[in-house]
């Protein structure tokens, strides 16, 4: 039987450390080996997980499916520190935020580019398809010294995954609300290159995502309906080594969708599609690499409500960056990394009573961030100056040392600054921006414990942010302004281990969200999040649960949500070498919560899919 150790808390965390930035080796997870494992999302360079000042988790190809999740939603809902929500059924928007941080105030990246949408800055994470994710990386606390606008509360970065061995796998499921998924993978190799290309699709009836037109619970003047969606995914990366020093890598993500929502008695929808695609460049010698990348995002939805012009409109955003990384180690306890970021954007909105169309809105960016060993001492600083041609200027720097007490084993203490630039609708949406907004800051000190040993890993970090010039609505002005503070302090605690030959993962969070002008918690912020991951495999089977505990929140009125508790069960069973079987049930008790007021959730959800590798 094969041991595995949860780490992020959505399932078991398969074996794997990094070799390179880009390509995973499989090891025994409870080993220290774990530690071992490479990530560069946390000092934008690659450096081992053990050696990490910043609280980082990492969830691998293998943990997703072993989770059999479908979507961000799922694989990311149990991570310390982590907050999801959606306005409903599968395809509904889905926001994710970072200690408390807000939607807005989470960076999200795929492969280093930005996603975020050019309208709102929020990133519904519903468009990016799990198939093809290698593994996701996520950063906790302030990192604008290395990133820029929108790390408040962390990074969380998505890698695809390209072709390990040559084969093809064929995937089909059928679940609760009539819910159709299928999904065709082909990976290939050769001497010099590899390849991985996905397409997926899924179609369900899916369920009324508000309850606001239920006549027990809220307006009769909204007709109920079963809001359907259908989505449909491609996504390609190869990587080819030119020479023994310089490789060349691309990526493209295609995704289209149609999904209905709750309007003024009618049928509106939305229908969007996105790319992303990435192109560049790595060159690598014993103590230096540089890479140079250029990466596109592009946006398009439409809204259409047939009863309700105010609710049609169309969104648009084409953004185009340019990065230049660079790591010189210049011996084994000294380590340099430096930069450069262009990212140049046009936004629309266009509504049938107003627009706004802003175009070539630029920023240019440099940082530099270094790390040093004495002895049993680290210690890393960085910084970052940001020009923006809207804003100006923004210098954001962080620091921390750790004293080691073995190499499984060290304390640290960080220190970190962020801004979030102003969305452009907060700028501009007609009859409603305001163009003298300034950017949102922050500054966060952390105190962690982390081990890695033969028989478990545990981590524990408290936390204390404070965040100021947040932008709210003012009635006043009838528009937003930056007139909020916020104070947010919290601890995260994460440990896994194999006990009794049961994989045992447990994952708390516990945050006191202050908003320093009411008194009053941050909105949508539970105080209270604990999650518990039981599994156990075999060589042809495995079976697991997960239960999801989370306290009290308050929604966008200051209503008090209840806390709610969820059960997840899931199992699988090879046949044979070719065909193997899996089923997965979220909210197994059927329990009514809420995340949002006024949408519903999901109630006891079946998945059953067959997976064929010729």
């Amino acid at each position: 039987m094969k041991l595995r150790l949860f780490v992020a808390g959505v399932g078991v965390l398969a074996s794997s450390s990094y070799s390179s930035a880009e390509e995973a080796l499989q090891v025994a997870a409870y080993s220290p080996a774990v530690g071992d494992a490479v990530v560069v999302t946390a000092a934008r360079s690659p450096v081992a997980l053990k050696d990490t000042l910043a609280s980082t988790t990492v969830i691998t190809e293998e943990d997703i499916q072993r989770t059999q999740a479908r979507n961000l939603y799922q694989v990311l809902k149990t991570v310390p520190g982590v907050n999801v929500r959606r306005r409903g059924g599968r395809a509904a928007n889905s926001s994710v935020s970072l200690r408390g941080m807000g939607a807005s105030g989470t960076l999200v990246l795929v492969d280093g580019i930005r996603i975020e949408s050019g309208t709102s800055g929020d990133v519904d994470i519903q468009q990016i398809p799990v198939d093809q994710i290698e593994r996701i990386e996520i950063v906790r606390g302030p990192k604008s010294s290395l990133y820029g606008s929108s790390a408040l509360g962390g990074v969380i970065q998505i890698f695809t995954r390209s072709g390990k061995k040559d084969g093809v796998r064929y995937s089909a499921g059928y679940g609760s609300d009539n819910t159709r998924e299928g999904v065709v993978t082909a990976t290939g190799s050769s001497d010099n290159s590899t390849y991985s290309l996905t397409l997926s699709h899924a179609e369900s009836d899916g369920f009324d995502n508000q309850y606001s037109d239920d006549d027990a619970t809220g307006e009769a003047w909204l007709d109920y309906d079963d809001d359907s969606y259908r989505k449909s995914n491609m996504s390609y990366r190869g990587v080819a080594s030119f020479s023994e020093h310089v490789d060349g890598f691309v990526s493209l993500i295609r995704n289209e969708s149609k999904n209905d929502w709750d309007g003024n008695a009618a049928y509106p929808s939305t229908v969007s599609d996105s790319t992303i695609a990435t192109i560049g460049t790595e060159i690598s010698f014993e103590n230096y690499t540089s890479k140079l990348q250029y990466g596109r995002f592009n946006e398009e939805y439409v809204s259409s409500d047939p009863l309700a012009s105010w609710n049609n409109g169309t969104g648009k955003v084409l953004r185009n960056e340019a990065q230049w990384e660079n790591t010189y180690q210049m011996d084994a306890n000294n380590r340099l990394s430096f930069g450069a970021d262009y990212k140049v954007e046009d936004a629309a909105y266009i509504l049938d009573w107003g627009n706004y169309d802003k175009a070539d809105r630029d920023m240019f960016s440099g940082y530099l961030n270094g790390s040093s060993r004495f002895g049993s001492v680290t210690v890393e600083g960085g910084v970052r100056h940001d020009d923006d041609e809207v804003f100006g200027s923004q210098l954001t720097g962080d620091g921390g040392i750790a004293l080691h007490f073995s190499e499984q084993t060290k304390l640290s203490v960080t220190y970190g600054e962020a801004f979030k630039a102003p969305s452009n609708n907060d700028l501009y949406y007609p009859g409603y921006g305001n163009p003298n907004l300034k950017p949102e800051s922050s500054r966060s000190i952390e105190l962690g414990l982390d081990t890695y040993t033969d028989s478990l890993m545990a981590s524990f970090h408290v936390f204390r942010t404070k965040a100021d010039d947040l932008i709210a609505y003012n009635p006043v002005i009838f528009g937003p302004e930056n007139i909020n503070e916020a104070t947010i302090k919290g601890a995260e605690f994460q440990f896994g281990t194999n006990l009794f030959s049961l994989d045992v993962g447990l994952n708390l969070t516990y945050q006191q969200p202050k908003n320093e002008i009411t008194g009053n918690d941050l909105q949508l912020t539970p105080r209270q999040v604990a999650s518990l991951e039981v599994d156990k495999t075999t060589e042809r089977w495995s079976v697991g649960m997960s239960w999801y505990v989370q306290g009290k929140q308050y929604d966008n009125r200051g209503d008090r949500l209840p806390g709610y508790g969820l059960l997840g069960l899931r199992g699988s069973y090879q046949l044979n070498p070719q065909w193997t079987f899996r089923t997965r049930i979220d909210n197994a008790l059927d329990k009514d919560y809420i995340e949002i007021t006024n949408y519903n959730t999901e109630g006891l959800f079946a998945m059953v899919y067959v997976d064929y590798t010729p």
